[in-house]
């Protein structure tokens, strides 16, 4: 099982925008792969067995999987061969319970990128997704920029937008403290349909998963509030982008 402690607790890292896809059959693990994550700002899914995880490609896009070895039926080992068979590109981090000498060679022979052993140490790992994702950690403010900010035909509406979203991330507040969800709802679902028109595919994810949250029979308004304050951090992030290209 993995373990938890202060110390293993990394500080200010920001996985924003990275899907991840954790294959692990334990329970507790995966809760905590999860938590920590998510905490991060990072996107999982969990697939609970190998033959669970092969099922997802090609069809399903991830920049990352963390890849248990110790799986019951197909492996990790011979799950990371067979989804690398089905085109994945991108890093397949191990993470195996065996610190026996020759595992990390094992595991990559496998085609994996690179090795953790358990219990695993969440700053480690964090690193090394730093190292093979180019995520930028330790970083008091991510900075985004629009696919289209070279565009001479969509960079002037780029200012215009990001300050209609500072009135929609407000209303969003109300909303929250009035227990409003069908207008949390209304928001999310309109913010989602036109981040992709202005470059800014990393919102779209985000306001998708705040607006299928206002649709539960019971949302958390914890949970929405950590959604939309962090929202609210990317919509800043936008507005350093847009300062940026004017100096």
């Amino acid at each position: 099982m993995l373990k938890f402690n202060e110390k293993n607790k990394p500080e200010k890292v920001n996985l924003a925008g990275l899907r991840i896809l954790v294959v692990e059959d334990g329970d507790d693990n995966q809760e905590i792969f999860r938590r920590f994550l998510e905490a991060a700002h990072g996107r999982v899914s969990i697939a609970t067995s190998g033959k669970d995880a092969i099922e997802l490609f090609p069809s399903e896009a991830f920049d990352l999987i963390l890849m248990d070895i110790q799986l019951p039926e197909i492996n990790g080992y011979e799950t990371t061969r067979e989804i690398r068979k089905r085109g994945f590109p991108g890093p397949i981090l191990a993470v195996t319970a065996n610190a026996m000498k020759g595992e990390r060679e094992r595991c990559l022979a496998a085609q994996c990128d690179d090795y953790l052993s358990k219990p695993v140490n969440f700053e480690r790992l964090f690193k090394m997704i730093q190292k093979h994702c180019q995520v930028k950690l330790d970083q008091d403010q991510q900075v985004i920029l629009s696919d289209y900010q070279d565009d001479p035909r969509v960079a002037p509406l780029l200012e215009q937008y990001a300050k209609g979203l500072e009135d929609k991330v407000n209303r969003l507040h109300t909303s929250l403290v009035e227990q409003d969800w069908t207008t949390i709802r209304t928001i999310s679902h309109q913010v989602r349909g036109s981040c992709s028109h202005y470059g800014y595919p990393i919102l779209e994810g985000y306001f998708e998963e705040l607006e299928e949250h206002a649709m539960q029979d019971l949302p958390s308004p914890d949970q929405m509030k950590k959604q939309i304050d962090f929202i609210e951090q990317l919509k800043d992030s936008i507005g350093s982008g847009l300062t940026m290209t004017h100096r």
